[in-house]
């Protein structure tokens, strides 16, 4: 099940390395998300604060969709026991399943416009996400986490500091969205897609039987995270239901200050779990 790939020694990198780029990657990623609510509860008002929120929030649930718990499998299959190509295509049918699940949510949000483009525009973001994850991962199977690290920090890091100039300069939150897109895939493509050309062939193979079997052996973890992130999110969704946009504002600004744990936990533990 596995196919041939050009593979390359890891060069230039030494364990220390690769555990402070993924480390810095990882809290990158982390911060992202306190950057994106800090700046919009900053400069907006409570109710765009509250709209803005639950979208990002929607978009994180509809994240761990797209990844199915495939990201956690591929980093840890250095065995190759199944070929990149299958993790290509899994990756494609998942991503997809996501953006279904996104329109429909647009859909049902269109009585509120705000908010339903700013679903879709986040959603999108993790639909880039999700491209970069998945070379990520096989960075991580070649032993070069320093190149995983280096894209998810630069792509993040990039991305955040567009939506945070455009932000301050008085740009509306849908526009400065729109450049943190286009940012965030150009970053993709100098960190991710070619560096990525040295390890995999250009030829991605479809093979249903191996889609299907990577799936399967995916699901039970995909099913724990995503209840596990569902139940974690369940009050934003109740304000959201039975209060209004001002209360999920107040609510996601007093959110803020416990996402600092996450970060500074990552920041610390990170580089041991490496």
């Amino acid at each position: 099940m596995t196919e041939t790939s050009t593979t390359i020694t890891p060069k230039g990198t030494t364990p220390l390395r690769n555990s402070v780029w993924n480390a810095l990657g990882s809290t990158m990623l982390g911060l992202n998300t306190f950057i994106l609510l800090m700046l919009v509860s900053r400069f907006f008002d409570v109710a765009t604060v509250g709209a803005f929120g639950i979208a990002l929030t929607t978009a994180q649930l509809l994240y761990f969709v797209g990844l199915f718990g495939v990201d956690n499998y591929q980093m840890t299959d250095f065995k190759e026991q199944f070929s990149f190509s299958g993790y290509y295509w899994t990756r494609i049918i998942t991503s997809s399943l996501m953006m279904v699940i996104c329109l429909i949510a647009v859909v049902i949000s269109s009585g509120e416009p705000q908010k339903s483009l700013f679903i879709l525009l986040l959603t999108l973001f993790y639909l880039l996400n999700l491209i970069g994850d998945l070379y990520q991962r096989l960075f991580f199977q070649k032993n070069r986490l320093d190149m995983s690290g280096k894209a998810l920090f630069f792509r993040t890091a990039f991305s955040s500091l567009i939506f945070t100039v455009m932000i301050m300069l008085g740009v509306s939150i849908e526009v400065s969205l729109v450049y943190f897109l286009v940012v965030n895939l150009i970053c993709t493509w100098i960190w991710d897609l070619v560096p990525a050309r040295h390890f995999v062939p250009n030829k991605k193979v479809f093979s249903l039987g191996e889609i299907i079997a990577i799936l399967n052996a995916c699901l039970p973890l995909f099913i724990s995270i995503l209840l596990m992130n569902v139940i974690f999110n369940l009050s934003k969704y109740g304000i959201a239901f039975i209060l209004d946009d001002a209360a999920q504002g107040w609510y996601n600004m007093l959110f803020i200050p416990t996402q600092v744990i996450g970060l500074i936990s990552s920041f610390i533990f990170m580089p041991l779990f490496n």
